[in-house]
């Protein structure tokens, strides 16, 4: 068994850190000291802090950013950044194709949970999203060390410890500037729970808001008002039959999202927000899903004021519809992750891991960013984010999985060290 007491101290200590991520949280949290805590047990093993800041502002001002990272930065100002500062992790020296880069986050959703162990479980936020899979990784790494001392001579490995990958960050600010750096390498391996099976590929997600703007009123007066809940409804339901299932027929996945008008019972709200997400595969995907929003939310309109134009309580709503209601993307224009390679696929079955047998399953995150020609990314980690409860109460990580993936990674190095890279 690779796991040790050590690395069960340092998941525990990681696990009490609360390092929600600012994007759903609103405050700095602990990020900073848990990479910290997590550097300490990497340079233990030989590894050097090669980069450790947070991006600047400037980082943040393309087309690329969504716009609740807008928000949310101009809402805490400096602290925002400040607080989510990537760790690069070091060990040896060798060229780009001798360079094995894991990349794993730091931050977790919302709310922070306790810590607990029970009968070699660990329950805590971020025990398999993605602070359990991270500390394996390093397990893995010090286990192929044990078994070859010689290999920071003959390959280079980094750690990507970052912030800026939950709460829909999509890694603009983490992942995306330290591949801007150059540091990636030949095979790069991003570290989030699959089950032990990889993945290639990583979806991108789009993300609309329908807002209207109406003039509300009370429950004595509605025929005066131009009814939200009513318009917001109307467009939900459109969607739900008309959107949806022509993009999960292009190959995308779509959530019909949060809808908010009011709470009272004796109110016509005339403001509130409808949003949809949806997960695409590839850029051709994208736009078939901009297009058909474009253009059902104009049929939807004009079916909404043939439907409700005719009642005095709905008819001041029906004509008002196509002005008071206004489309916008939040997110869009990220990139994809799609790629094959026919010696880093044979190095990895070497090393005990296979394809994830699901080619339709979605999986989002900041693989996306590691696109480049001269380089090979997969997707893979120990647990599963449903059955794990990753974005849930009681989210935990069992050790044997820990233990398991640990045995894979220190297989991996020892096969990319070896004849493995010799292409």
């Amino acid at each position: 068994m690779i796991w040790t007491t050590e690395d069960q101290a340092l998941l525990l200590d990681l696990l009490r850190f609360d390092t929600v991520t600012p994007m759903e949280s609103g405050v700095a949290g602990e990020l900073v000291a848990a990479q910290q805590r997590y550097a300490d047990a990497a340079c233990l093993l030989g590894f050097d802090i090669t980069y450790h800041a947070a991006v600047s502002q400037q980082e943040l001002t393309t087309l690329t950013v969504p716009k609740a990272v807008f928000d949310r930065a101009a809402a805490m100002d400096a602290d925002f950044l400040a607080a989510q500062p990537n760790l690069v992790l070091s060990l040896g020296d060798a060229p780009h194709e001798r360079t094995l880069v894991f990349n794993f986050h730091m931050d977790t959703v919302s709310p922070y949970l306790p810590v607990r162990e029970k009968s070699d479980v660990v329950f805590g936020r971020g025990a398999v999203d993605d602070k359990g899979p991270g500390v394996a990784l390093l397990a893995g790494i010090r286990a192929a060390l044990q078994r070859d001392n010689s290999l920071p001579g003959r390959v280079r490995i980094l750690i990507h410890v970052v912030g800026g990958e939950e709460g829909g960050a999509m890694g603009v600010y983490g992942t995306r500037t330290l591949v801007a750096m150059g540091l990636v390498g030949r095979l790069n391996v991003v570290v989030e729970p699959t089950m032990q099976r990889y993945f290639d590929r990583a979806t991108a997600t789009m993300t609309l808001r329908l807002t209207a703007t109406g003039r509300g009123g009370t429950d004595d007066e509605p025929n005066a008002a131009q009814n939200a809940t009513l318009l917001l409804g109307f467009l939900a339901a459109w969607f739900g039959k008309r959107v949806l299932p022509v993009v999960d027929d292009a190959g995308a996945r779509s959530c019909l999202a949060g809808l908010h008008t009011g709470t009272a019972h004796n109110r016509v709200y005339g403001r509130g927000s409808l949003l949809l997400n949806f997960a695409y595969p590839n850029k051709k995907t994208a736009a078939i899903i901009e297009r058909t929003v474009d253009c059902e939310l104009s049929a939807a309109l004009t079916e909404f004021a043939a439907v409700y134009g005719g009642h005095p309580t709905t008819a001041e709503t029906a004509a008002a519809a196509d002005t008071i209601v206004r489309g916008e993307w939040l997110k869009r224009g990220l990139p994809t992750l799609d790629n094959r390679d026919p010696a880093m696929e044979r190095l990895l079955r070497a090393a005990g891991f296979a394809r994830h047998d699901d080619a339709t399953r979605p999986i989002t995150c900041d693989a996306i960013w590691l696109t480049d020609s001269d380089s090979y990314t997969i997707v893979c980690g120990p647990g599963d984010l449903t059955a794990n409860n990753a974005h849930a109460e009681d989210e935990y990580v069992a050790v044997a999985d820990l233990d398991a993936f640990a045995e894979r990674v220190a297989a991996l190095v020892m096969q990319f060290a070896g004849a493995g890279t010799n292409e």
